[in-house]
């Protein structure tokens, strides 16, 4: 079997591992894309076209500190890229968390229908108890994809209870809003946020998606960092905003050797064919 069909099945086992239902607490800063045949979040290996992982080794993500991470994604159908921004800011004795990606969605010329999963996590140190937890997917889609008929959809996690909301997923733009909401946040959080883009068939392809999503255990005195996170502003804006309410907040640099960027890139849509890696 070849090392690029062993890769592949790497890289299919690596998106189970970070399933978004799941209780892994040891994984870093992750970004995962997967182009999928079924409209779900979190794609069965089955049904998985092509894969990608991203993680920078932050694995714990402690107080006062924050960690980017920048990631693209691109295969025979579509080229997924943006940066994904997590914040821990521990104020007056109170914790607020915070995970956050930009990211833009573009199918390619080949035109084909598919969807895309995307799923960002982080691993938090937190104090434990009931928090107030918040999420969100807005965003919008050019004239070719509102054409098309594409939509998306998005589903956050807090550990592995799944926040409820209410959601307006098509292209015309869209926006999904889960208010706020209590969940018992154990001593360590984990906080994912799945994605979901619908590509629809379209002779010449060139729809495109692009969104911030995210979820957060929101500080309620930063009025102005959830409307620019609503807003979608760049993160070097939400940044400044972080830095004035936590002067000591830092980056968490993960060791060069920690940082991986693993994509198949391999498979055109209806090209997969089952094999076993040995």
């Amino acid at each position: 079997m070849t090392a690029r069909k062993c890769l592949f099945g790497l890289l299919l086992l690596c998106g189970a591992w970070l399933a978004p239902g799941t209780n892994n607490n040891a994984h870093a800063t992750t970004m995962t894309a997967q182009v999928c045949t079924v409209a779900t979040i979190g794609c069965p290996v089955g049904a998985t076209l092509d894969a990608g992982i991203r993680t920078n080794g932050v694995g714990v993500l402690l107080y006062n500190r924050y960690a980017l991470l920048p990631f693209l994604f691109t295969d025979a159908n579509v080229t997924l890229s943006g940066t994904v921004l997590t914040a821990n800011l521990f104020l007056g004795g109170r914790d607020y968390i915070y995970l956050y990606g930009q990211g833009i969605g573009t199918q390619s010329i080949l035109g084909n229908g598919f969807f895309l999963n995307s799923i960002i996590q982080q691993f938090y140190q937190t104090p434990g108890g009931i928090g107030t937890f918040g999420a969100f997917n807005i965003g919008a889609c050019n004239a070719t994809a509102i054409a098309a008929g594409d939509a998306s959809a998005m589903q956050p996690f807090v550990n592995s209870t799944a926040l409820a909301g209410v959601s307006s997923s098509a292209c015309s733009p869209f926006a999904q809003i889960f208010p706020a909401q209590l969940v018992a946040s154990l001593p360590g959080t984990r906080l994912t946020a799945a994605e979901d883009m619908q590509f629809n068939p379209i002779a010449g392809g060139g729809a495109q998606i692009t969104l911030p999503w995210g979820d957060d255990l929101p500080d309620p005195a930063l009025s102005a960092l959830n409307a620019d996170i609503a807003n979608g502003d760049s993160i070097s804006t939400i940044l400044g905003v972080l830095n004035a309410a936590d002067p000591g907040l830092s980056q968490e640099v993960p060791e060069p050797a920690t940082l991986a960027l693993l994509s198949a890139g391999l498979l055109a849509l209806g090209g997969l064919r089952r094999a076993r890696c040995g």
